[in-house]
């Protein structure tokens, strides 16, 4: 008898630190380029950023999600990319596929959907859920 394995949601959560010359607005706008991407491979997370770090939570299939990270740490706007937590799991924590954006220092007011201020962030990471939520919440 074969027994399936039902954990098919890869998550990873991972910081690294922004690059000289990278910005907010630069954060801002490869976060809208991400939604199309994310999107259409079905991964959902978030991204926080005070203008020194980044810690994003990215979720979906692992080979998706794999793909995206092999892009994600060979990136230029940042470097010294660390897996702080990395699981696989049978549901996701993010109740949207994309990827949701909250840059901690900025008094910016960007009407996007997938933007959220600190406050905001924070309420909303009340719905993450498991070892990967509280993990995330402890930066926010």
């Amino acid at each position: 008898m074969t027994v399936l394995n039902s954990k098919s949601i890869k998550q990873i959560i991972y910081t690294s630190h922004i690059s000289d010359g990278t910005d907010d607005g630069d954060i801002f706008e490869m976060i809208k380029k991400a939604q199309k991407y994310n999107i259409h491979r079905e991964i959902s997370g978030f991204l926080v950023s005070d203008s020194k770090m980044l810690v994003q939570l990215i979720e979906g299939n692992k080979s998706h999600v794999d793909e995206l990270f092999d892009k994600i740490k060979i990136d230029s706007r940042h470097y010294d990319v660390q897996i702080q937590f990395e699981d696989m799991t049978d549901s996701r924590i993010m109740p949207f596929l994309g990827m949701g954006l909250c840059l901690i220092n900025s008094y910016s007011n960007y009407q996007q959907d997938f933007y959220f201020n600190r406050s905001q962030a924070k309420e909303f990471s009340s719905l993450f859920e498991g070892s990967a939520g509280d993990f995330f919440r402890q930066f926010l």
